[in-house]
């Protein structure tokens, strides 16, 4: 018997046989019961899965029908015909039904991902306090692929970048004018904070040692001199940074939490800190106290004389609140950055003061460079707070204002603090001198391992948590 004869003879065996695998096609996904299904990413996976199964089926089928076909000529129209009407058609069938409900569920899935992810965006922005933002002009796009945790992370990064900027326009003159150019130009704060100061003119005359005389000249006499210098100047960034302030300045040397004008340089420590890290410090139950601190110029004079005595340490002047007063109560106090630290050292030596009779009739007390290393005070924190608390209540007053040119180097012992968050110093600084007086010499095992470990360093570099 021929190969064409056997053929012959299976074939109603075959055509059982696809008649039959037609029917199990339709049976599988009768049984799938694809109407009840909940709409959900594991749904969408399970449907995926069973169209892929039977597409690779139908290849196979495919293969099979074809080898079976090739002896024979004379019955392959006829086993086409019913190939294609019990297999083929049945399969098409099949996959739309499968491709149109894996799209109904995956627009439903995106459709309920983006409810819950707008409402998240909004009540970000919301406690943020920039409800100007909502989420389709943020320029957002939702993918089926990302998780909520992830897409919620992006929410967080975007939010937080336009909190900073909101916060940097703040503390610019023009903060209306600049925000309503923020808002204008697809939310970039260097270019709104540019079309405001660009409209101003400054010219330097003649130079006196490190000074130099400038004339500013302005057509709005309804501006002020103070309105014209911030619209005017630049970011004061270190000189050992050897070149000039750049836009991302504007936003990169300026802390989050920055409110109040007046300092000529920023807290470096506090750069690191944006508003998701002090909503997890927060999450974490670690409180926040703010004092406002004038950074004066001199941060960054460096030490230059060949005895410490010697040098003259600068002023910064500084208001702290009652209730600031209060927050340092029993509690471990870590400062963020040197100069905070010299701040908050300096309320000792005032509550000590005014508990001696040194308190100025007029005028705000100062802290003198070596006042500290004269007076082996043994008046606790506490007792020293209760001072300046009952100075605050005599005088009716809720806000402590007060300068200090509180020098720390070694030897000083410190009343205040119980850690502090500092960057890494230029040698031959102050700054580098009060992290030595605190630490001992366990300063150059810090320094060497940064510098073996290519730690940055300096005011845009890494931060360090001293603690005793």
């Amino acid at each position: 018997m021929s190969q064409s004869e056997i053929t012959l003879v299976q074939k109603p065996i075959i055509k059982h046989a696809l008649i039959e695998l037609g029917l199990s096609i339709k049976q599988r996904i009768d049984e799938l019961d694809i109407l009840s299904m909940e709409a959900n990413e594991e749904t969408i996976q399970t449907i995926k899965k069973l169209r892929a199964n039977l597409n690779s089926e139908k290849k196979q089928v495919d293969e099979n029908f074809k080898n079976a076909l090739s002896p024979v000529t004379d019955i392959v129209s006829e086993l086409k015909d019913i190939k294609r009407n019990n297999v083929d058609n049945v399969y098409s069938e099949a996959d739309c039904v499968l491709k149109d409900k894996i799209g109904d569920f995956e627009n439903t899935v995106k459709a309920e991902k983006k409810e819950n992810i707008v409402r998240y965006f909004n009540e970000l922005c919301t406690s943020s306090n920039i409800d100007f933002l909502k989420f389709d002009n943020a320029g957002l796009e939702i993918n089926l692929s990302d998780s909520e945790k992830k897409f919620k992370e992006k929410c967080d990064q975007f939010v937080n970048r336009v909190s900073d900027d909101i916060i940097l326009i703040g503390t610019m003159q023009y903060p209306a004018e600049m925000m309503a150019e923020y808002k204008k130009n697809g939310l970039n704060a260097s270019s709104a904070i540019k079309v405001v100061t660009d409209r101003k003119e400054a010219e330097k005359l003649e130079a006196d040692g490190d000074t130099f005389t400038v004339r500013f000249s302005w057509e709005d006499d309804r501006v002020s001199f103070g309105e014209v210098l911030e619209a005017m100047g630049h970011v004061p960034i270190p000189p050992y940074l050897g070149r000039n302030d750049e836009e991302s300045d504007a936003i990169a040397y300026q802390t989050v939490y920055a409110r109040v004008d007046g300092s000529v340089a920023a807290p470096t420590a506090g750069l690191h800190f944006t508003p998701y890290v002090l909503r997890a410090l927060a999450d974490k139950g670690i409180g926040m106290a703010e004092i406002t601190l004038h950074v004066s110029a001199g941060t960054f004079r460096p030490v230059k004389s060949e005895l410490i005595a010697d040098h003259q340490m600068h002023t910064e002047h500084f208001f702290v609140t009652r209730d600031t007063l209060n927050a340092l109560r029993g509690r471990n106090i870590i400062a963020v950055g040197t100069t905070t630290v010299r701040t908050l050292e300096s309320l000792y030596w005032l509550g000590i003061r005014y508990a001696e009779g040194r308190w100025p009739e007029e005028g705000i007390p100062h802290i003198a460079q070596w006042e500290p290393y004269k007076n082996d005070s043994r008046i606790t924190m506490e007792s020293s707070l209760d001072h300046l608390a009952g100075m605050m209540e005599q005088k009716k007053t809720d806000v402590l204002e007060a300068t200090t040119g509180l020098i720390i180097v070694p030897g000083y012992r410190f009343r205040v603090i119980s850690g502090m968050v500092t960057n890494y110093h230029q040698p031959g600084s102050t700054l580098l001198l009060l992290v030595s007086a605190f630490t001992g010499d366990v300063w150059k095992d810090l320094y060497s391992h940064a510098l073996s470990e290519g730690y940055r360093l300096l005011s845009y570099g890494d931060s360090m948590l001293l603690m005793p």
